[in-house]
């Protein structure tokens, strides 16, 4: 390689568009009603600026940029208080668009990170999701050391997943071969696409791919506005267990008894995140219990 690849990664802040964020919503007014609810959007405030966003911002390498997607029509109540949280970051933007397909959202994004260099890495991440303080890092000594050709997908697939049982917050490990806190696809001119367009878990079967496994790379967060479970209600039933939750808990019989915390995972926790603590990210999500009133915090009622 000539120059060093850049790094971009994409976060969708409930972007009005075809996805999961859209499959539901056919227009603008269902948008304002339910994706732009003030109750669901606490939350992924909430979730947002104490797990999302200080996780970014506590990267160890921070020679990467951060796209943030929101829809031109996204009340002006939460596109003030969006950008004044990244305000002062200069590796973090806001990309307001019409769009509703994400390719045709992002493409220029692409299109400009391979300009002036033959390849770019390109990762997504939710808003609610957080990753390693030395995500970036490593992801640079991967694509470094390994040049990787266009279309290449890693995936680092060991985590922590953050989640409630019984109404309680709790943490135990999680692995997922391709996951999509921090799925990056390497983009050349070759190959010109962005992790959210395609199904995280048909990854492997589609592309080339490097998977580490080596370290804990991410916070899977699930909570009562988690956009998979639909929009039949505004937020849902805590205490309704998902698919997902019921094997960490056959897998974790302590857990399913009241343990909090599996074995071992606060201090992965501790080593992944230098900017904050198992206790301190249970109490983050422990704060989504309460809807109506973070978004009476925030000014949204």
């Amino acid at each position: 390689m000539s120059q060093q690849m850049k790094i971009i990664g994409h976060c969708r802040f409930s972007w009005f568009g075809i996805s999961d964020t859209g499959r539901a919503i056919s227009d603008i007014e269902a948008a304002q009603s339910i994706l732009w609810h003030p109750h669901r959007m606490a939350i992924r405030f909430h979730l947002f600026e104490k797990v999302m966003l200080p996780a970014m911002q506590a990267q160890t390498d921070p020679d990467f940029e951060l796209v943030i997607l929101i829809s031109d029509e996204l009340p002006q109540t939460y596109r003030d208080r969006l950008e004044r949280r990244i305000a002062g970051t200069a590796n973090m933007r806001i990309l307001s668009t019409t769009e509703r397909d994400i390719g045709r959202a992002l493409r220029p994004t692409l299109r400009a990170s391979i300009e002036d260099s033959e390849k770019a890495v390109h990762f997504r991440i939710d808003d609610d999701d957080a990753l390693a303080s030395d995500y970036i890092g490593r992801l640079r000594h991967l694509t470094k050391s390994g040049n990787p050709d266009a279309g290449t997908a890693i995936s680092f697939p060991k985590g922590v997943l953050a989640f409630f049982h019984d109404g309680v917050p709790k943490h135990a490990e999680y692995f997922k071969s391709y996951v999509a806190a921090g799925l990056a696809f390497v983009v050349g001119e070759s190959y010109v696409r962005n992790p959210f367009q395609v199904q995280h878990r048909q990854v492997g079967k589609r592309q080339p791919s490097f998977v580490d496994p080596t370290f804990h790379a991410f916070q899977v967060t699930l909570h009562a506005v988690n956009n998979t479970k639909g929009y039949d209600t505004i937020v849902h039933d805590i205490g309704v267990t998902s698919p997902g939750v019921a094997r960490v808990l056959r897998n974790n019989p302590a857990l399913a008894a009241g343990q909090i915390v599996a074995p071992d995972v606060d201090a992965a926790i501790g080593r992944a995140f230098a900017h904050s603590t198992g206790s301190e990210l249970r109490a983050h999500l422990a704060a989504t219990r309460d809807p109506v009133a973070l978004a009476d915090a925030y000014g949204f009622i």
